[in-house]
């Protein structure tokens, strides 16, 4: 008589980025690796049905039999913050000299390329997707945002105030003075940074 397969009955849920969740039904251990191979093939594409909502996670599973899998862990920052961009690698946008990433700090290379809000959107994309700092407290983006030599002739208080009135920044989070980016704030800095060439 052939081994017989470990049975795992139960279910197997996988966690895609921020807002993607498959669930499958298993009967065996070989159902988890057959369900996590077809997941592996079209990740990157589910990538960027996600891209609006938030930075790229590991993705995570789970089943009735307490099996935790870690799967594809994205570590380098340019890679995540790619994956949400039209057709860039993250040697492209190392390649492109947009920003610089080092030590958890962000330093965008040619501000004023960027109209302010432009910059700010981006700015923030990067520290969310890339860094994976979200919710920042506002005095700890000001230094930052001080930082980055961005000509203004507004104060930042007031440029925040536009960015919550173009709907770019979570107007509740900013009332408690927490800086976060909207749906509609990551879309801006996505749009902007695709217009970028390449190289």
């Amino acid at each position: 008589m052939g081994d017989q397969q470990k049975k795992i009955k139960g279910k197997i849920e996988v966690f895609i980025g921020r807002t993607i969740k498959v669930i499958t039904d298993i009967e065996n251990d070989e159902d988890i690796i057959n369900n996590l191979s077809v997941l592996e093939k079209i990740k990157d594409q589910l990538l960027k049905f996600d891209k609006i909502f938030g930075q790229e996670r590991p993705l995570k599973t789970a089943s009735t039999s307490q099996l935790q899998t870690p799967v594809l862990p994205e570590d380098d920052p340019y890679e995540k913050i790619a994956n949400m961009l039209d057709n860039v690698t993250a040697v492209d946008l190392r390649a492109m000299k947009i920003f610089s990433i080092k030590d958890q700090n962000v330093q965008l290379l040619k501000p004023n390329q960027f109209k302010v809000m432009d910059a700010i959107c981006v700015l923030l994309f990067i520290l969310e997707v890339g860094i994976g700092k979200r919710d920042i407290e506002y005095d700890a983006f000001r230094d930052i945002f001080e930082s980055q030599n961005i000509k203004s002739g507004s104060p930042l208080t007031m440029l925040m105030t536009n960015m919550k009135v173009a709907k770019y920044i979570d107007a509740k989070k900013y009332s408690s003075k927490i800086v976060s980016l909207t749906p509609k704030g990551q879309e801006q800095a996505i749009a902007i940074l695709n217009k970028f060439p390449k190289g």
